[in-house]
């Protein structure tokens, strides 16, 4: 039995230091090649700046402009989404697709997918379910679909057909 105790912390004790000898040798240390000097070729500016409604807030969003046809279309999470000159800045045409809330008021769209343009449509996505067709000409509402859940990146069209990722949010189990 003593020989034992002798023995455990004899053998855990060339264990860990023959582990020792691991670290003792000369590591490999990779030099990274120094980085070239740039110099500017031009100062940006600032042509035209604009807001687009009240942003997204603290949520995550896939809400990002997009160009075509030398407009930039926006959105924002309550669901004002624009069309505006890419030379000026200058508006288009604005649509809010928030739901009329009362006279005066709309519940936010909380549009979250992405914008996309294709074939004179700007294509939306909302945590509601549902994807919006926009008239790229004056922002009025081609169609509007109900999708199998929250639109969560831009719709992708292709061939006519139009493809939306959605989380769907399941509940109970189902039975298959």
């Amino acid at each position: 039995m003593q020989l034992r105790k002798l023995l455990l912390p004899g053998l855990l004790s060339v264990t860990l230091l023959s582990g020792c000898s691991l670290f003792s040798g000369e590591e490999d240390v990779v030099k990274m090649s120094p980085l070239p000097q740039v110099e500017n070729q031009f100062t940006p500016t600032t042509v035209w700046s604009t807001s687009v409604g009240n942003g997204i807030g603290e949520f995550y969003s896939n809400l990002h402009q997009v160009m075509a046809d030398n407009v930039v279309y926006a959105a924002d999470r309550a669901g004002v989404v624009k069309a505006l000159n890419a030379d000026d800045g200058k508006e288009i045409w604005s649509v809010n697709l928030g739901e009329k809330d009362g006279w005066f008021s709309r519940s936010s769209a909380l549009l979250s997918g992405g914008v996309t343009v294709a074939g004179g449509h700007v294509y939306i996505g909302c945590e509601k379910a549902e994807v919006y067709a926009l008239n790229t000409s004056d922002g009025t509402t081609a169609w509007q679909a109900k999708v199998a859940g929250e639109a969560l990146s831009r719709p992708v069209v292709s061939d006519g057909i139009v493809l939306s990722l959605t989380l769907i949010h399941i509940t109970e189990p189902q039975r298959r």
